[in-house]
C-alpha cells in the first residue's frame, strides 16, 4: 500500500490519486490551452473523462471557446456540455 505524506498526515490511496490526477489536469490544461485549433484535443480530452470524472471534464469544456471553431466542433462541444451537466 503507498501512502503519500503531506504536512505529517498519511493520505490512503485514493486521496493520492486525487492529488495526481489534479495535477495532471492542470498539466493539461495548461500545455493545450483553449485555442480554438486545440479545441478538438481538449474535446477529446473531455470526452473520455467524461463519464468516470464528469466534474473535471465540465471544468475542461467551461474553459473551452469553441465559437471560432467549425460547426462539428462546437456541436460536439455543446453535446459535451450537456453530457457533463447530467
Amino acid at each position: 500500500m503507498s501512502c503519500y505524506l503531506q504536512n505529517s498526515v498519511i493520505l490512503p490511496n485514493f486521496a493520492t490519486m486525487k492529488i495526481r490526477f489534479a495535477l495532471i489536469l492542470s498539466m493539461f490544461l495548461i500545455i493545450t490551452g483553449c485555442d480554438y485549433r486545440n479545441a478538438r484535443k481538449t474535446l477529446v480530452e473531455a470526452d473520455s473523462l467524461i463519464n468516470e470524472y464528469p466534474d473535471s471534464a465540465l471544468k475542461i469544456l467551461e474553459q473551452l471557446d469553441s465559437r471560432d471553431a467549425d460547426a462539428e466542433t462546437r456541436s460536439w462541444h455543446a453535446l459535451l456540455l450537456v453530457k457533463a451537466n447530467e
